[in-house]
């Protein structure tokens, strides 16, 4: 019988492939927790991007409600300016709104003051009253109509303002 050959492993060889299997797992290891830290960067830069997208969408949304706001601004402005009366060239606080047969307005007070002729275009006021104009009235704020205040407020609270205006007129004891 042939003596078996015996492999001779040198001890180092040993230490070495250990080291190498090792680094390798360690390696396995790192490259595993770049690719987590790649998907939550990737997570992260999305999520930055979709606020990114959400502030441009907010920023458009709040350019588009300040345009309809200065709209609507204009247009109660512009209502404001039909109703008001020609002669004091104040906006009526109450109805019923006097109004001439061609559609001009005058307050109930400069109505007395005027007689029975528009100031306008001086045809004979008779009876006619205004519904738009109430409607319009009693739905937009009224300036307080005490000089030096210029505050607005709606129908209902504008005669409370009035009685506790710091503006108002009190008489002296």
């Amino acid at each position: 019988m042939a003596p078996k050959k015996r492999k001779i492993v040198n001890v180092e060889e040993v230490t070495h492939e250990e080291e190498v299997a090792t680094l390798q797992t360690a390696l396995e290891d790192k490259n595993k927790e770049i690719e987590s830290d790649r998907k939550k960067h990737g997570e992260t830069v999305a999520n930055l991007n979709l606020k990114e997208v959400e502030s441009e969408n907010d920023k458009i949304e709040i350019n588009n409600l300040k345009r309809k706001l200065s709209e609507s601004k204009h247009i109660v402005d512009e209502l404001k300016e039909r109703i008001k009366c020609p002669v004091c060239l104040e906006v009526p606080q109450t109805g019923p709104v006097p109004v001439c047969p061609n559609g001009h307005l005058v307050c109930n007070e400069c109505k007395k003051r005027v007689g029975n002729a528009c100031p306008t275009c001086r045809v004979a006021m008779g009876e006619g009253k205004s519904l738009l104009a109430v409607t319009v009235i009693e739905n937009i704020d009224h300036q307080c109509k005490f000089v030096d205040c210029g505050e607005f407020f709606s129908r209902e609270e504008i005669e409370k303002h009035a009685k506790v205006c710091c503006q108002r007129t009190v008489s002296c004891p």
